[in-house]
């Protein structure tokens, strides 16, 4: 993390993120959805940078690129038509970014912001085994052939 630390904030450290979204049109006229997570470096900052800490921040990516990879597992899910594409996916993709902030404060609230090791590990192990099972979404998906 590079951003320098907020002094009057409360927490040890902030990980800023943005997911993006992106429907793409093919030569062989396939569309494609693009939808990544990108880490903002020069917004994010660490008090006292621990291992431990920044593997609390991570966890708070992984959780965003879950929520990536299950909105794109949904747009794949669904049969479109041309003309529906671009206003049905803004509303997944609200839905699915009310989850992930929902799941963000979860996340804070059972581990207090870290500072339960248990509940920690516990995340931890959940988010992993989650990313495992969207595995398949990790990369872009075909919407329209």
């Amino acid at each position: 993390m590079r951003c320098t630390p907020d002094s009057k904030s409360l927490y040890h450290a902030k990980t800023f993120y943005k997911t993006t979204w992106n429907l793409t049109k093919g030569d062989d006229g396939v569309i494609y959805l693009e939808s990544y997570v990108y880490f903002i470096k020069n917004k994010s900052w660490v008090k006292n940078e621990t291992d431990y800490l920044l593997s609390h921040e991570q966890l708070h990516f992984d959780i965003a690129e879950l929520y990536n990879r299950k909105f794109k597992k949904a747009v794949s899910e669904i049969k479109f038509e041309t003309k529906k594409i671009e206003e049905t996916i803004p509303n997944i993709f609200l839905r699915f970014n009310k989850e992930r902030i929902k799941n963000q404060n979860l996340y804070d609230e059972e581990t207090r912001h870290g500072e339960s090791k248990v509940q920690q590990e516990i995340w931890i192990k959940k988010i992993n085994n989650e990313l495992k099972n969207f595995e398949l979404y990790s990369n872009n998906v075909v919407i329209k052939k």
